[in-house]
């Protein structure tokens, strides 16, 4: 019974370490109905079902597990991860720190801990944690690469480089490493190291490959072209203005968009073929993501594309367009609606809500007065219609920024203290839309001073 209660245990380990979850469950409940007490069994089967997504279960299964062995800290963390998960962080931190109080070393729970005050931007606190964890395992990739995001996020770009860099020192395949040294290069304005690097996201957990039966494309004239957007509406936007060079480089091009920007890009690039995923042509013979095409064309600088560069620095804009929110929970991309009372006080103003999404609901609350266009948009043709009809958009960094931005229309973009890389690391200008201009915060989170220089340049 007792050789049993072991290969029960063991196959199940074996399995868990393989991926092979619901195997792995099979094993250890095997395992349980021989001996439930047996140390650690309790704590592997809660980590399998967290990771099954059977939160409900797995809870249950960590009550009997502590039960069982309250000073074993490997459980307390275990089941920090299994709040963490469900983004219940307060309680995550406590079981963490509970495991830290029973062994002060315990590199993965402080690393756990570091990365929930990381989630809360709770950064001093984070880098701390992180700091800690490199120093007791110096071998450490992902805290190396934590670590790195905490004090880039603090402004401290340079010690941010070298810590991805030291990630990839230690583990020379680490995707998340060579990724964020991606998105460094490429904030940095270094365009040809970064499209290079920025390939490693095929590499990052949970990334699917997309059409994997066709053929990669390295640059092959005599073909049939599958260009496939893979990311948000913005980056497809954004990355669009490369397909008129890939198209003249090939025999055929077929490109795959959401259906929301179809009538748009039929639109504004008409000699290119755009298509629903479903109607992807028998002929095709290779493929590659759109956000890939910079780096097989060679680009070492972001192209212009052609909008409506009329100068009109010399109108007051009387009618504006505008978007406060990107995202209800990355507070990088939101300004809260009440910050911005003080541009809607300016005279002679019309403000025209472009807000989509849940957070366009706000504007009810908090601005009933103000027009509201963005609940009624379909798609973005019928957003580009809109920008048509105003002299200017203020907005956060969210898609109607890129779709202003390459409709030429005078934008000006708020971002926060370190912003996305798609908005370099300084200055007013952008590489991308010589249309938009930059509105940095001079401190982090300080949204008011941003909202003044706004309101005195449109006053």
């Amino acid at each position: 019974m007792i050789l049993d209660l072991i290969q029960w245990a063991q196959k199940g380990a074996e399995a868990q370490e393989q991926g092979r979850l619901q195997e792995a469950l099979q094993f250890y409940e095997q395992a349980m109905g021989i001996d439930p007490t047996l140390p650690g069994l309790a704590s592997n089967v809660g980590v399998v079902l967290t990771d099954l997504g059977e939160f409900t279960k797995a809870e249950r299964i960590f009550e009997e597990a502590i039960a069982l062995e309250p000073e074993n800290y490997a459980v307390w963390n275990n089941r920090g991860n299994l709040w963490k998960k469900q983004q219940q962080w307060s309680w995550a931190i406590e079981d963490y720190s509970h495991a830290i109080s029973l062994k002060g070393d315990y590199v993965h729970a402080i690393y756990n801990r570091g990365s929930v005050f990381f989630a809360l931007d709770r950064l001093v606190e984070s880098e701390q944690d992180l700091r800690r964890a490199v120093e007791l395992d110096p071998s450490y990739s992902k805290a190396w690469v934590n670590l790195g995001e905490v004090v880039w996020e603090l402004n401290r770009a340079d010690e941010a480089l070298s810590f991805f860099e030291r990630a990839i020192h230690v583990d020379g395949e680490n995707a998340e490493a060579h990724w964020n040294r991606a998105l460094w290069y490429l904030w940095k304005g270094d365009y040809l190291k970064g499209w290079s690097e920025y390939e490693w996201r095929w590499a990052l957990p949970g990334i699917p490959e997309f059409y994997p039966d066709i053929q990669p494309w390295r640059g092959e004239r005599e073909v049939h072209l599958l260009v496939y957007a893979e990311q948000g509406f913005g980056d497809t936007i954004q990355f669009s203005r490369f397909l008129k060079e890939t198209r003249s480089r090939v025999r055929a091009m077929t490109v795959d968009v959401q259906d929301s920007l179809l009538p748009w890009l039929r639109d504004y690039y008409p000699e290119i073929h755009f298509v629903r995923s479903t109607e992807i042509p028998k002929e095709v013979t290779h493929r590659v993501a759109l956000q890939s095409l910079p780096l097989v064309l060679g680009v070492s600088r972001p192209v212009w594309i052609d909008g409506d560069q009329k100068d009109r620095s010399n109108v007051p804009p009387q009618k504006i367009g505008f978007c406060w929110s990107g995202s209800a929970v990355d507070l990088r991309r939101r300004i809260p609606l009440e910050q911005w009372k003080p541009l809607f006080e300016i005279q002679g103003i019309e403000w025209i809500s472009f807000q989509s999404g849940s957070a366009a609901q706000e504007l009810k609350r908090e601005q009933p007065q103000l027009l509201d266009l963005g609940c009624g948009f379909q798609n973005f043709k019928e957003t580009a219609e809109a920008l048509a009809k105003v002299d200017c958009v203020v907005t956060i960094d969210t898609a109607l920024a890129h779709l202003a931005g390459s409709v030429g229309r005078p934008t000006l973009l708020l971002l926060p203290h370190v912003a996305d890389w798609r908005w370099g690391a300084e200055g007013e200008r952008s590489d991308w839309y010589p249309s938009v201009r930059c509105f940095r915060q001079k401190n982090r989170g300080d949204w008011k001073e941003v909202i003044e220089r706004v309101r005195l340049e449109l006053c």
